[in-house]
């Protein structure tokens, strides 16, 4: 079977606790509610991405997004993961919490060396899902970190949804 152009074949198979495509599209939810807290103005495609992020994270794809200056192309991003992240703590029996984005390269809460163990520590548990978010500029990075990520994380909080940073 061949993909479509663009789009990836799936890393592995998805979990069989995936989420629906049409739970998904509540990820615009958190999206709507993130702009909201910015002040800012909703931007054609930027749902579209949000939700896009979402499938793709949930369907263990990659995903290369291209847009204008300006779409909104960080909280869209954020959203997605955002949602995803959340919906994965509610599917895991465990409750180990809903984990976190970083943006320096290493992963917050991991051993100490920066490396991840995907089998999870010697007591067995899996570690909660980390989504990590790469910028081609640092002046991007600084944005994220001082400007959009703070927003997203007090429009989460609005919403009863914890995000670490």
């Amino acid at each position: 079977m061949s993909a479509q152009p663009g789009v990836s074949e799936p890393l592995d198979d998805p979990p069989p606790d995936a989420l629906t495509r049409a739970d998904r599209s509540a990820a615009r939810v958190l999206l709507d509610a993130i702009v909201e807290q910015s002040g800012g103005q909703h931007r054609p495609g930027q749902a579209d991405m949000c939700e896009a992020v979402a499938m793709a994270l949930d369907d263990r794809r990659h995903l290369v997004v291209e847009a204008p200056t300006g779409i909104g192309k960080s909280y869209a991003l954020a959203a997605g993961i955002v949602h995803w992240l959340e919906q994965r703590r509610h599917a895991n029996a465990s409750g180990i919490g809903v984990g976190g984005i970083s943006t320096r390269g290493a992963v917050a809460d991991g051993p100490e060396d920066g490396r991840t163990s995907p089998g999870g520590d010697d007591t067995g548990d899996d570690p909660p899902p980390r989504v990590v978010v790469a910028t081609a500029t640092r002046a991007l990075q600084d944005q994220l970190i001082d400007e959009d990520l703070p927003t997203v994380v007090l429009a989460a909080a609005d919403m009863g949804i914890e995000v670490s940073v």
